[in-house]
């Protein structure tokens, strides 16, 4: 029962991040998804704090990636990024995903696979807006 319980409220959570519904932020449905699991007995406390203090250094690099593509957003990177990749792809679909994987590669660079998927992720969601 606590399986399918778990699987369930996982499931939700991950919709509610992707969907973002209401204009949620993502960390407000991760904790409630988090909370959730915590208060109906799926995970139990003593689980949910040894899992977090083996992975400490995982948990902490996720953070600083979301700190970095946060300063970025309030930067305005991902606009930026996302108007220059379709203007200069001039409406070609091809010339597009070239230019997103030449970024994927410039990020790559500097920081992480992970950094790069992080942040490529919403350069890639505001170029909805550049549509040609």
């Amino acid at each position: 029962m606590h399986v399918a319980l778990a699987a369930v409220i996982f499931a939700a959570t991950l919709i509610a991040i992707v969907t973002r519904p209401r204009r949620i932020g993502e960390a407000w449905s991760a904790l409630t998804g988090a909370s959730l699991m915590l208060v109906t007995g799926a995970v139990n406390v003593g689980s949910a704090l040894a899992a977090i203090g083996a992975e400490w250094n995982l948990f902490l690099f996720f953070l600083g990636l979301m700190l970095i593509a946060a300063v970025a957003d309030m930067a305005g990177f991902f606009d930026w990024a996302a108007a220059l990749a379709a203007a200069a792809a001039s409406g070609s679909g091809r010339r597009l995903l070239f230019n997103v994987v030449i970024l994927g590669a410039v990020i790559t660079m500097f920081l992480s696979n992970d950094a790069a998927a992080i942040i490529l992720t919403p350069v890639v969601y505001t170029m909805r807006t550049y549509r040609s």
